[in-house]
């Protein structure tokens, strides 16, 4: 997949030092999320003073129902607050670092869930019934802008894995440096690929990403997984058909070492 094509905090008492983000997330009225933390409180107004009017659970699905102006910040980590309804037809303010980034991704009873957890650093867990099944963690030193999350069912026919999250965070806007993190999921356990990087200038644009078995026209193998960097150019302008972009693919074979996917030292 293209990554151009798709340009918690676990309590309101923690503390991270040096912390500081306003976290930017696509979440509006009406989308259904789940909650990241776990035992959570949900209070009667907006504030980490308000009585808490009942708690949730990891996974649990919400509706939300009004994302508010008021903000919070916990060391250093900005976050609105939200109107939220449960499916049993409970409502109450949430904040935001207590709930997934993502609208709900779901495999069956599996519940995907992303949240914030410390500097720069996210997580994504699998929660299934309240239990946490397996979570991978991995910073980003780049605007706290978290595009949607992706789930392809499938895992683009890579033998062996059931789904492919893709977590993407940064400012879409030219000269900003993007992440697509890319997430495979077993059915038990998350297997996390190195962070592909994107981003675009005017008609310079260089991108990573990941070719998988269903990508592959021809020779394609369900047990081999590709990285592909694509590096764009301008060098010079033609009348008849504008600026010349110098273009310069590479692809190389992904290497299992037992546990992760690396990429080759010498690539």
């Amino acid at each position: 997949m293209n990554p151009l094509k798709l340009m918690p905090l676990l309590g309101l008492l923690c503390y991270w030092p040096g912390l500081s983000a306003q976290i930017q997330t696509n979440l509006g009225k009406g989308d259904t999320t789940c909650i990241f933390g776990d035992k959570v409180n949900v209070r009667r107004q907006p504030g980490p003073e308000a009585q808490v009017a009942f708690q949730l659970t990891a996974g649990e699905p919400v509706v939300i129902l009004k994302v508010l102006d008021e903000r919070h910040r916990v060391s250093e980590v900005d976050m609105p607050w939200y109107l939220i309804k449960t499916f049993d037809g409970r409502q109450g303010y949430a904040w935001g670092g207590i709930v997934s980034l993502w609208k709900i991704l779901q495999d069956g009873e599996v519940c995907f869930a992303a949240g914030v957890t410390g500097k720069s650093q996210y997580e994504v867990r699998a929660i299934q019934k309240g239990v946490i099944l397996d979570r991978t963690a991995n910073s980003f030193s780049v605007h706290d802008d978290v595009h949607a999350g992706v789930l392809q069912p499938g895992a683009g026919g890579l033998a062996g894995y059931r789904d492919l999250l893709i977590f993407e965070i940064g400012l879409e806007a030219c000269g900003y440096l993007n992440y697509a993190w890319h997430i495979l999921w077993n059915g038990h356990n998350f297997v996390s690929l190195p962070p592909c990087q994107y981003s675009a200038d005017g008609g310079n644009y260089y991108t990573e990403d990941y070719l998988f078995p269903d990508d592959m026209k021809e020779n394609s193998d369900p047990t081999r997984l590709y990285f592909q960097t694509d590096r764009g150019e301008e060098e010079y302008f033609d009348n008849d058909s504008g600026w010349v972009i110098e273009t310069q693919t590479k692809v190389v074979l992904m290497q299992w070492d037992g546990k992760k996917y690396i990429l080759p030292k010498d690539f």
